[in-house]
């Protein structure tokens, strides 16, 4: 994309080197500015610096097509700008490298989007105390690559390749791994972060005796970028496993019992339990019984003998490569077909077989990877074909699924809707769920940190 140095007819500026600014139109649904939004705006954009580089771009994220795209260079510059948006109160979509733009509540009217992907550097990397310092928009893959060169390893499992640290965090992503890397969270042992009226602030640091009182990087971790806007992060390392093998178990009958006392198992790093309807969509020669398992062991050699000799006691299994276990894992983040949203229930061991087959019953394509004490499961489930309005079909889907994480007094989270229906079903409902527990003291951290609500507003917790 050739970048056109000049400016805006409107700003009356030269151009700046801080910022790069970025320009787009709307791909669908034709969002229009409000005149009073647009004057604060040229406003705004006027006061960040006496010049800016325009480049022509795009973007859209459900809804809305943001006017502007901001891409501070460094911390300072993104302290001044969202001061300045803050000053003028102009709403900001906050962005990492914008690979899960779609999850969360919609945006609530109009912002400019503002994009971490220009604070990538890795600020400190200390192998000898497995601690690391990174830039919020540095991506989780290429921070994993130079990790593991000194034998340690990220505990933390991105959305995708492109995605980045930043947003990671942001949305607490979890996956197949948690169970050996447990929740984002678990790492972080230090952010920095912007507020939204621009002052920086730190919550912890390198070592955890850093950390007195509340640990507030739990706070920030999973709020979709609501409270504030990370800049860096300090990260627990954890040693390179000595071995890794992964395995696919045939698992006619028993699954959830199977996977259960896998994850109890010492060496094994992941489990995660499909359907064959699933397993099929994106990897079919896996796709060898009516559900299977996949198991990675990580660990020393002698104890994964162990554990894979006590697994084919209780199982066939055969060997998986890299590349096949690469694809099974990709499944959580496997898209919706045109008719099934993606549904990610968290919910107590005990009640993982009467969630698992609640869901059957609503013919959903399951994927259930458990840990010790909890497990993580994810539904495709079909869109029901109504003679409704897309909006009420949604809504009534969506209410089953909060009654039956009532009734297994599970977490619910809606994590994606086919495109072609998201903007209309997602004004109806709270993709987090209809019972959200603590929700009055988000409301209140939200007024304390981010009185004027700019900070991806609506898209959080209760539409916060």
């Amino acid at each position: 994309m050739r970048a056109t140095r000049g400016c805006a007819p409107f700003l009356g500026g030269e151009c700046s080197r801080k910022y790069v600014v970025q320009s787009g139109e709307a791909m669908q649904h034709e969002a229009q500015f409000e005149i009073s939004f647009l004057s604060r705006l040229e406003n705004c954009l006027a006061s960040l610096s006496p010049s800016i580089e325009m480049m022509s771009a795009s973007p859209f994220v459900e809804g809305m097509a943001p006017k502007w795209v901001l891409y501070p260079e460094d911390e300072s510059a993104l302290c001044e700008a969202m001061s300045v948006l803050h000053a003028n109160r102009i709403p900001s979509l906050v962005a990492g490298n914008a690979t899960r733009l779609t999850q969360g509540n919609l945006l609530r009217g109009d912002a400019v989007l503002l994009s971490t992907t220009r604070l990538a550097q890795l600020h400190v990397f200390e192998p000898e105390e497995g601690v690391v310092q990174a830039g919020a928009g540095m991506r989780v893959a290429e921070l994993q690559e130079i990790v593991q060169r000194e034998g340690w390893e990220l505990p933390l499992e991105a959305a995708s390749t492109q995605s980045s640290v930043g947003g990671t965090l942001a949305l607490a992503w979890s996956g197949a791994s948690w169970l050996r890397s447990g929740f984002p969270k678990h790492c972080v042992l230090g952010l920095d972060l912007v507020l939204a009226d621009g002052g920086a602030v730190r919550c912890g640091g390198r070592v955890v005796k850093n950390v007195t009182g509340y640990d507030l990087n739990k706070l920030y971790v999973g709020s979709c970028g609501s409270l504030g806007v990370m800049t860096r992060s300090w990260l627990r390392l954890r040693p390179k496993a000595e071995a890794a093998i992964s395995f696919l178990v045939a698992a006619e009958d028993g699954l959830e019992s199977l996977a259960l006392a896998l994850a109890r198992r010492p060496t094994v790093a992941s489990v995660m339990g499909m359907d064959r309807a699933l397993v099929a969509r994106f990897s079919p020669e896996l796709a060898t019984a009516d559900a299977v398992l996949g198991v990675g062991f990580a660990g020393d050699v002698e104890n994964i003998e162990a554990d894979t000799s006590w697994l084919r006691g209780m199982a066939s299994i055969q060997e998986m490569d890299a590349t096949a276990a690469g694809r099974m894992r990709s499944a959580r983040s496997t898209g919706c077909a045109a008719d099934r949203v993606r549904v990610r229930f968290a919910a107590s061991n005990s009640k993982l077989c009467s969630l698992r087959k609640a869901l059957h019953a609503l013919d959903a394509e399951v994927l259930i990877c458990p840990g010790v004490g909890a497990t993580l499961l994810w539904a495709w489930i079909p869109i029901p074909m109504h003679a409704a309005s897309a909006a009420q079909t949604m809504r009534m889907l969506w209410q089953k699924c909060c009654d039956l994480a009532q009734q297994t007094s599970a977490a619910v989270f809606l994590e994606e809707v086919p495109a072609a229906n998201a903007v209309v079903c997602k004004r109806e409902i709270d993709v987090y769920g209809d019972k959200i527990p603590n929700l009055d003291l988000m409301h209140e951290l939200k007024r304390k940190l981010d009185p004027h609500l700019l900070l991806n507003p609506g898209r959080g917790m209760g539409k916060l």
